[in-house]
């Protein structure tokens, strides 16, 4: 089986491989780890949206306009809950 190398439609420019998916999020958007979910967010809400991009999809408008009908953020990693107050 060896090296498979995954085709991703959405590839980040090299200086924006590691980019923040939010303001002062703690996740982070690289190459390795990206989905089309996370690209899209990036595209919608980033300032600099398709100019963080090298590679796109040929049908990126098409995607934009399932997202924006779903409206919906990308799927992380379930949240911790903190621990519940004692009640006396």
């Amino acid at each position: 089986m060896g090296n498979v190398k995954r085709e991703n439609s959405f590839v980040l420019k090299l200086k924006y491989n590691g980019i923040p998916l939010k303001f002062g999020s703690p996740e982070t958007v690289t190459n390795m780890n990206i989905t089309a979910d996370k690209a899209l967010y990036l595209i919608k809400n980033h300032k600099r949206g398709k100019e963080l991009f090298d590679k796109l999809p040929d049908n990126l408008d098409e995607l934009l306009k399932l997202k924006e009908e779903k409206d919906t953020e990308p799927t992380t990693a379930p949240k911790k809950r903190g621990r519940k107050p004692k009640q006396k």
